[in-house]
Parts: structure tokens; C-alpha cells; sequence
């Protein structure tokens, strides 16, 4: 992972801290510490891979983060795929060592690629990547999760049928009834342009899938699909 744009954001840090506008100094903390923290996950990852850590006397690298970097497993264990995911997504990991994005970002895209996979991620990215960047992760995480659900539309349909899911559309009393409606993050999602297949999936529309939707417009990250939410 290239070093100069953390480094770059701990200068930054170090020079406000203390001395300049606490409003400036604490977006500067918040990003060099996102920064360290993607650092943190690689050498982590090279610890991991070089078996160093059985030198100092731990049987695994779990071990030898709860003792030396107090952290559990678990974590360890998150740190670990974030690492691997950094490596995937060179787009990301660029992002990450320049503090543009928080750990809970990168988790965010090792769930992607379990569970969506690193192809329709790629052609995505560009959308991800503004939202990684501008919104926090639970956000970040409602659009991934949309993705997942317009690549594997089948597995939407088995959540739906076994009540689950229904997060992504919203049912509010009428006069005459209810009305349906998608989420602001699903609408926007179902604007972009979504891969044309991931999986040997096929998805229709000429390699894409577009909903029509005026409503669209409206989500703040706007719409990169133009003509196709008219």
C-alpha cells in the first residue's frame, strides 16, 4: 500500500491539533485515523502471511493481536478480510490510505464481495465509491445491499416468500388503502446501470437494468444513468 497519502493526513492532523479551528482539527483527526487504520490492516495482513508473529512466541495471529494490539479475534479476524478485500479492490484501498473512508466502509465491501461478488463490485465502483466516501456505512450498506438483491433477484424472491427483507419498499395508509413505494436508496440504486451479469446471471435490458423514476432524482447522490429516470 503506497504511504504518502497517510502521511500526508498525519502531517495534516499534527498540524492542527491543538492549534487550529476544532471543527477543522477534528476532520483531520477523524481522517488520518481512518487512514492509520487501512495501514493497520495491512501490515496486519503481512504479519499474517509471513508468520512473524510465531517469533514473539503466539500461535496465531488472533493470539497475537488480543496480547499486543488488545483486540480480540473476532476483530482480528474482521481485519483479516478487510486486508484481502484491499487487496481485490486496489480502488478502494487507495481511498482507505488516504482517509477518505472508515474501516466500517471497507467491511462493507468484504460483505459485497461474500455475498454479491467482485465483478458486478468493479463495474460499480465508481457509484460505490461516491457513496463510501460521502455517506456512513449503514448507508453504504443499504446500497450494497440493493445491488445484491438486482444481480440475484431470485434470492430477493425466496426472502420475500419467507417474510424477511422487506427493508428496500415501504406500504403507508391512504385514504383509499396503502401505498407502495421503493426506499430512496433502492430507487437510486435501480437508476445506475447495473452489471450485466455476475454469476452467468443474465440481466435484461441490453446488459443493464434501469427502472424509470422521476423519484430518483431526488436521492442526494443523484442519478449517473441520464435519460433513464425521466
Amino acid at each position: 500500500m503506497e504511504p504518502t497519502p497517510t502521511i500526508e493526513a498525519l502531517r495534516e492532523a499534527a498540524g492542527l491539533v491543538g492549534r487550529g479551528p476544532d471543527a477543522d482539527a477534528l476532520r483531520t483527526i477523524q481522517r488520518a485515523q481512518d487512514a492509520l487504520d487501512a495501514v493497520k490492516v495491512a501490515h496486519l495482513a503481512a504479519l499474517a502471511e509471513s508468520r512473524a508473529f510465531e517469533s514473539e512466541g503466539a500461535s496465531s495471529i488472533g493470539s497475537w493481536a488480543r496480547l499486543h494490539l488488545r483486540i480480540g479475534e473476532r476483530e482480528a479476524a474482521t481485519l483479516t478480510r478487510a486486508a484481502a478485500t484491499l487487496a481485490r479492490l486496489p480502488q478502494v484501498a487507495e481511498a482507505a490510505a488516504a482517509g477518505q473512508m472508515r474501516s466500517a466502509h471497507v467491511n462493507v465491501f468484504s460483505y459485497g464481495l461474500r455475498h454479491v461478488g467482485a465483478a458486478p463490485i468493479e463495474q460499480m465502483m465508481d457509484v460505490l465509491l461516491r457513496v463510501a466516501t460521502t455517506c456512513e456505512p449503514g448507508e453504504l450498506m443499504q446500497v450494497m445491499r440493493a445491488l445484491r438483491e438486482a444481480v440475484f433477484p431470485d434470492e430477493l424472491d425466496d426472502a420475500w416468500a419467507k417474510g424477511m427483507d422487506k427493508a428496500d419498499l415501504q406500504v403507508n395508509p391512504v385514504p383509499q388503502g396503502f401505498s407502495t413505494a421503493a426506499t430512496p436508496s433502492m430507487r437510486w440504486l435501480l437508476c445506475q446501470r447495473v452489471p450485466a451479469h455476475a454469476r452467468g446471471r443474465q440481466v435484461p435490458h441490453g446488459g443493464g437494468l434501469a427502472v424509470r423514476t422521476g423519484r430518483c432524482r431526488r436521492h442526494p447522490h443523484g442519478c449517473s444513468a441520464p435519460g433513464r429516470c425521466d
